[in-house]
């Protein structure tokens, strides 16, 4: 598979947010400066216990009379982190970087994380702090769009970034291309810097309400924008009330959604929400890679219960989030236009370092890339034992050295250091530096937690529909049927794949394209069948990848080939979803289609031309 997916089309002046041509270049900060392992990994909250020294405490609930879901007011905002060390190597100091990212929603001015160790209670961070889940409760989050400056008016993209409008995007002016006034279309010709758009998805929530799921044409602006843009909101705006029922009555600046976090069943094969990590993330029409490299993006941790989840597996200041990103920036900080990211930033941090006791951690790594695949290895041939993926655990935990992970894609492992006290190791994608991870804290206790030779699984049963729902990829467009029949298809052409809710179905991807494409399906788990030539001959392995045999909601279909799994859609929600290539400037360049869920008792109309009109709502 190819190691390089996108080609980065919108940086200037640090904030990148539009296409070329652009305003006054700022000086490329070469990573020959930066220092490496400076500063110490930002902790994040694992769920399983808010570390004593996490420097991003989980979100705070919010209060409210609802005694069976935890509820949440949680906002966007700018602000700047101090990703880059303090000082580059030759003494020089390093600015703050401005980032959007989540917070709580507290009047006034905008709380930062602060790493020197004085802490609020919550506090905005780029990535987010986590929001920690539980099996059996209902989440609900009031996601708020405060994108704006000290005085509540909305922000803009800073001088010299800029939104290329000549292609299929939010649209929040309303003025289309051709002369229509509406969201969602191809814009004027021209340049566009604000307000800012959003709309945030849960990626690998299942049973969700589509009105929940962050599609990306139900975006919304600040509340207080300017006359000109009042009103306008994407074409799929939906919430939910807060007692769960889908309500599209628009509320500005604001969006209620709600994730039920349902309990797996084993004995009646019930799949529900796996305990696992999730990750939200912006989904926005056409801006998606902008808004997640800006750091609109947090983790999601839902806690499991007894015996393998919290009893015998490494736990509270011993579970640690890792969420990767590649990065360039400018000497004044910003960041940068570039193809691939030339520093490695993890939880927020440049190259940073990890102290540890010599006994066995959990990592839970989201691979938050917005085109680059992680190819994980250890320095010194320190092994890992995957036990989860991005639905939960594996069937057996697998010994590997090297861990591959797709943009979208999430990895659950053990490093074991036990006996390698003073020793050093360094986390590396490919030969490109990651984390060090220093093994010089004392023991403080005997370590209990065990790696058991199974963990809790539950295969999806054979498909109830006869005929797999072929896709094929292209270069840049998604199409329905096979790579001999399938004509390329945008986001808002005729609605292609339409699936009954109660159902199991086999998906064919046929990869017909020049790369690999990480396949990301909403609100369906599955499994990875196998892979074949597009000629029918078997590659080895046939089946899935060692790292791959557990649930996932995101899978690499590798050119040439065809890469079959088996969706489970028993449980799923009637309603409008998506479907599309995490590659995220690919998915903004409509390389993503829309997943039409049906209720088998109520079928729809045959979807027609305009879209969505076939889909039901909920």
């Amino acid at each position: 598979m190819s190691a390089q997916h996108r080609r980065i089309r919108i940086w200037v002046s640090g904030l990148v947010l539009g296409a070329l041509p652009f305003a006054a270049l700022a000086t490329t900060l070469s990573s020959s400066l930066v220092p490496r392992f400076a500063d110490a990994l930002p902790r994040l909250c694992a769920g399983t216990g808010n570390p004593a020294i996490a420097t991003v405490p989980c979100f705070a609930m919010t209060p409210t009379s609802q005694t069976t879901l935890d509820h949440y007011e949680i906002a966007a905002r700018p602000f700047s982190q101090q990703i880059l060390p303090a000082r580059d190597v030759n003494g020089n100091p390093f600015n703050k970087t401005p980032v959007f990212g989540y917070g709580p929603n507290i009047a006034g001015k905008t709380p930062v994380c602060d790493e020197s160790g004085s802490l609020p209670t919550s506090c905005f961070h780029y990535p987010a702090a986590s929001i920690a889940a539980k099996l059996g409760t209902p989440v609900q989050v009031n996601w708020l769009n405060q994108l704006v400056d000290n005085a509540g008016n909305p922000v803009t993209y800073p001088a010299g970034v800029r939104v290329d409008q000549g292609i299929h995007w939010a649209n929040p002016r309303g003025i289309c291309d051709d002369g229509r006034q509406q969201t969602d279309c191809v814009g004027r010709t021209g340049f566009y810097q604000g307000p800012i758009p959003m709309i945030p998805h849960l990626h690998g929530a299942m049973e969700v309400n589509s009105a929940s799921d962050g599609i990306p044409e139900a975006w919304y602006l600040p509340a207080n924008v300017p006359p000109e843009f009042q009103g306008h909101h994407g074409s799929d705006y939906c919430q939910v009330t807060t007692a769960g029922a889908r309500d599209c009555t628009f509320t500005p600046g604001a969006a209620l959604f709600q994730y039920p976090n349902p309990v797996p069943v084993p004995a009646t094969n019930y799949i529900g929400q796996p305990p696992t990590m999730l990750f939200f993330h912006d989904h926005t029409l056409g801006v998606t890679l902008q808004n997640i490299y800006m750091g609109l993006l947090g983790a999601y941790v839902i806690s499991g219960v007894p015996p393998v989840d919290v009893a015998t597996l490494p736990a509270g200041d011993y579970d640690i989030p890792l969420v990767i990103q590649d990065k360039s920036f400018n000497t004044d900080g910003t960041f940068h236009e570039a193809e691939d990211g030339n520093i490695e930033v993890v939880n927020g941090k440049s190259w940073p370092y990890l102290n540890v006791e010599p006994r066995r951690y959990r990592f839970r790594i989201v691979s938050a890339s917005i085109g680059i695949y992680l190819k994980l290895n250890f320095s010194r041939g320190l092994a890992f034992t995957q036990i989860g993926g991005d639905q939960g655990f594996l069937p057996n935990p697998q010994v590997l050295n090297t861990l591959v992970a797709a943009p979208g894609e999430r990895l659950d492992v053990v490093v074991d250091f036990a006996g390698l006290s003073g020793r050093i190791f360094t986390l590396n994608t490919d030969s490109v530096q990651v984390l060090q991870i220093r093994v010089n804290k004392v023991l403080a206790g005997a370590d209990t937690s065990v790696v058991p030779p199974s963990l809790p699984f539950q295969r999806i049963p054979d498909p109830t529909t006869l005929t797999p729902v072929k896709v094929t990829l292209f270069d840049s467009l998604l199409g329905a049927g096979d790579q001999l029949t399938a004509v390329p298809m945008r986001w808002d052409d005729i609605t292609s794949e339409s699936v009954a809710a109660g159902t199991i179905q086999e998906w064919d991807i046929y990869n017909a394209s020049t790369d690999s494409h990480p396949i990301h399906l909403h609100e369906a788990a599955f499994q990875v069948m196998d892979r074949e030539n597009l000629d029918g001959s078997c590659i080895a392995p046939c089946g899935p990848r060692p790292g791959e045999t557990g649930l996932k909601d995101t899978v690499i279909a590798d050119r040439g080939q065809i890469t079959r799994v088996r969706a489970d859609f028993r449980h799923a929600k009637p309603g409008l979803y998506a479907w599309h290539c995490h590659i995220t400037e690919h998915e903004d360049d409509e390389m993503m289609r829309p997943l039409c869920i049906t209720d088998p008792l109520h079928l729809p109309a045959t979807p027609t031309l305009d879209g969505f009109a076939g889909c039901p709502s909920q």
